[in-house]
């Protein structure tokens, strides 16, 4: 697009219906990853070479769901099922095995913080920050924004949810309780 003849005229097509000026687009054209402009209602975000094009939404980055201990599935703000006696078998990055007695209730639901870490499996119980695992993983400003994480009450991150578990808090051959966690499809 940066060398396309007709390059105003594509970008006006494409984007002047969203809110956003010519001027602005084609400076943006050499924008690198993790640059932003907004409109009114749009975000459009650099992406290792693709833009993003996302409605604004209000957000809270604060907001906490509490998972009870007696809870057995949350459908908000993601849907998921939580069940107890589960096998230690992996059961893929849907869904998280959980020593029971290495956790504290409630847990929560939450978005990332600064200073967020983890240890995640296959680390050797090495810690990893979460903007790290994030830069690691190629996730793009929005999927940052918008990835949940599973924290116990003492603010220790046991799962990035649907990506990868902490190995802290896995069940062990000497697990009394198993508790299992799994993303539903919405």
């Amino acid at each position: 697009l940066r060398e396309h003849p007709h390059r105003r005229f594509l970008l006006h097509e494409l984007l002047s219906p969203y809110g956003f000026e010519i001027d602005i687009l084609e400076r943006f054209l050499q924008a690198s990853t993790g640059k932003e402009i907004s409109s009114n209602s749009y975000r459009l975000l650099s992406n290792r070479g693709v833009w993003l094009l996302i409605p604004k939404e209000p957000t809270n980055s604060e907001e906490i769901f509490y998972i009870h201990k007696n809870n057995t599935e949350i459908s908000f703000p993601i849907n998921l099922s939580i069940s107890r006696g589960i096998s230690m078998e992996e059961l893929g990055a849907n869904s998280i095995s959980l020593d029971e007695d290495k956790i504290q209730f409630p847990l929560c639901l939450r978005k990332r913080r600064e200073g967020d870490s983890f240890s995640p499996k296959g680390m050797n119980g090495r810690k990893k920050t979460l903007s790290k695992y994030f830069k690691d993983e190629k996730y793009s400003l929005y999927d940052k924004e918008n990835q949940w994480l599973l924290t116990d009450s003492t603010d220790q991150i046991l799962w990035v949810v649907g990506r990868r578990a902490d190995e802290r808090f896995r069940p062990t051959p000497h697990t009394k309780e198993i508790l299992c966690i799994r993303l539903n499809d919405n």
